[in-house]
C-alpha cells in the first residue's frame, strides 16, 4: 500500500468518527431587566435529547454547593421603631428545597401608625456575584435619623452559608494581596481625579488635606464585567460635605481569584464574540468550550461553537441583565444536575 493511499485511508477514519458530543451545561444567574417583581433569575441551559437549549428558568438564584443547591435572593423587611420607619433588604441563602418554590419575607409583627414618623432611613442591597463559596453586595443607605441627613455606599464579600466576611487580606497567596491593593489604589486615584486626593497625605499651609481626601479600605467584592470577573474596591472620603461618605470603585485590572468564582476564562474573546453578535453585552463559555452563551439587549443566544467559530445560535430565549452567576456541570454530572433542578426551578415549555 502508498504512503498516499494509507494517508487516505486514515483521514476517511477520521472523519467518520462522531463529532464530539457537547457535554457541558450552565446554570446562570441574572439581575434581570423586568418589571415582572423578580429581580433575579435563575436558567438551566444543557443539552436534552441531543438538543442544547434552556431547560429550566426560575426565580431566585439557585446556587450549588458542596453538599447541594441553595436558595439565594433580597427580601423587602420594613418596620418601625421609636417613631422612625426603616426599610430595607435581606439576604436569604438556605438550602434549596421542593416544598419551598420562592423566597418568603420574613415575618415581622404588624404596627398600627399614623405615618407620623419624625425620621426615615432605608438600605437598599444589590447583589452583584454570588458562587458556591461567597456573595459579594453592594449597600446602598440613606437616612435622617442621626444628628444630621447621610448615605453612604458600601460593599460586602461574606460566605454563602455562615456569612462570615471574606476581607480584603483574606487573599492566601500574599502576591495577589499586594497586587489587589495596588490595583485599588491605582483604580482609586483614577476614579477619584477630579474630586481630590486618594491615601495622599498632602497638606494645605494649615495642615488640612488639599480638597477631597479618599482612603481606600481593606475591603472587597467582585463585579461583572465584559466577559469576566474583577474586583470592586471601597473607599471612606473626609469632608463628608465634600463627598459621599463611602464609595465604590471598580478595580477592572484585577481579575477575581478562579477559586472563588470559578471557571472564568472565554473563548472566543468578547470582541470576537461581538464581531458576530453585535448587540452582545456579555458572554461566558464553558471549560471544555463545548457551549457559549451570549447575553443580548433582549436574549440569550446559545451556541455550540468550532473551535474559535461561534456558528449560529442554537436556541435563543427571551432574557436580558447583568450576569450574577455563572457556574458549569461537565460531562455526567449535566444529566445528575438537570434531574436535581428540575425539583427546584420551572421547566421551560418549547
Amino acid at each position: 500500500m502508498t504512503r498516499r493511499l494509507v494517508l487516505l485511508c486514515l483521514l476517511s477514519a477520521v472523519s467518520a468518527l462522531p463529532v464530539r458530543a457537547q457535554e457541558s451545561g450552565l446554570l446562570l444567574g441574572l439581575h434581570v431587566n423586568t418589571d415582572s417583581g423578580e429581580p433575579y433569575q435563575t436558567f438551566w441551559i444543557a443539552p436534552e435529547n441531543g438538543r442544547v437549549r434552556v431547560l429550566l428558568a426560575g426565580p431566585d438564584l439557585i446556587v450549588p454547593g458542596k453538599a447541594g443547591f441553595w436558595r439565594t435572593c433580597l427580601v423587602d423587611v420594613s418596620y418601625e421603631e421609636d417613631g422612625g420607619q426603616y426599610e430595607s433588604d435581606s439576604i436569604v441563602a438556605e438550602p434549596a428545597t421542593p416544598s419551598r418554590a420562592h423566597c418568603e419575607n420574613p415575618a415581622r409583627p404588624a404596627k398600627e401608625s399614623d405615618g407620623g414618623y419624625h425620621c426615615t432611613s432605608t438600605d437598599q442591597t444589590r447583589i452583584l456575584f454570588v458562587g458556591p463559596n461567597a456573595i459579594s453586595t453592594e449597600n446602598s443607605w440613606e437616612g435622617d435619623c442621626g444628628a444630621h441627613p447621610s448615605s453612604a455606599t458600601t460593599i460586602n464579600l461574606t460566605s454563602l452559608n455562615q456569612r462570615d466576611t471574606i476581607a480584603y487580606l483574606g487573599i492566601a497567596d500574599s502576591v495577589r494581596r499586594r497586587t489587589l491593593r495596588a490595583a485599588s489604589t491605582a483604580a482609586a486615584r483614577e476614579e477619584y481625579a477630579d474630586l481630590g486626593t486618594v491615601d495622599s497625605t498632602s497638606l494645605d499651609a494649615d495642615g488640612l488635606p488639599t480638597g477631597s481626601s479618599f482612603s481606600t479600605n481593606e475591603q472587597w467584592g467582585v463585579k461583572r464585567a465584559q466577559g469576566y470577573w474583577h474586583a470592586i474596591g471601597e473607599a471612606s472620603c473626609t469632608p463628608i460635605i465634600g463627598c459621599m461618605q463611602v464609595s465604590t470603585f471598580p478595580v477592572p485590572k484585577f481579575r477575581a481569584p478562579q477559586r472563588l468564582v470559578g471557571h472564568d476564562d472565554l473563548f472566543p474573546s468578547f470582541g470576537s464574540i461581538r464581531k458576530v453578535v453585535s448587540t452582545a453585552r456579555d458572554a461566558v463559555s464553558s471549560p471544555r468550550r463545548d457551549l457559549v452563551v451570549v447575553v443580548t439587549n433582549d436574549s440569550l443566544l446559545v451556541f455550540i461553537p468550532h473551535g474559535a467559530s461561534l456558528g449560529v445560535p442554537v436556541a435563543q430565549f427571551p432574557a436580558s441583565g447583568e450576569i450574577v452567576m455563572a457556574q458549569w456541570a461537565t460531562g455526567r454530572f449535566v444529566p445528575i444536575w438537570t434531574s436535581k433542578l428540575r425539583e427546584l426551578i420551572p421547566s421551560v415549555r418549547h
